[in-house]
């Protein structure tokens, strides 16, 4: 697998995991919604009536999957481009530096 395509497969990656991330966002802003409970949460857990909701706990599980699928792709091939990575990093903190 060339640099390019390892880019190409984590960028579309990182859209689907944040679009999972807003459905789950989403199921439990309606859940909370449905329920009345308020925030701030003990601890910062979710409670347990939106947790074992199937609404929540199928977004979840999708969120869960895609990262899955991210790690697995991040753990196999970041050791064989580390200097891309790295210099691509490098590039993005000097832009920002720039900036």
């Amino acid at each position: 697998m060339e640099y390019a395509i390892f880019k190409a497969a984590r960028a579309e990656l990182e859209a689907i995991l944040q679009t999972r991330k807003a459905a789950w966002d989403s199921v439990e802003e309606r859940l909370i919604a449905e329920t009345g409970l308020a925030r701030p949460w003990p601890m910062n857990l979710t409670p347990d009536a939106i947790k074992m909701h199937p609404d929540y706990r199928a977004a979840k599980a999708a969120w869960n999957e895609a990262w899955d699928v991210s790690r697995k792709l991040n753990g196999k091939f970041a050791g064989r481009f580390k200097k891309e990575i790295r210099a691509d990093l490098a590039a993005l903190r000097q832009s920002r530096l720039e900036k």
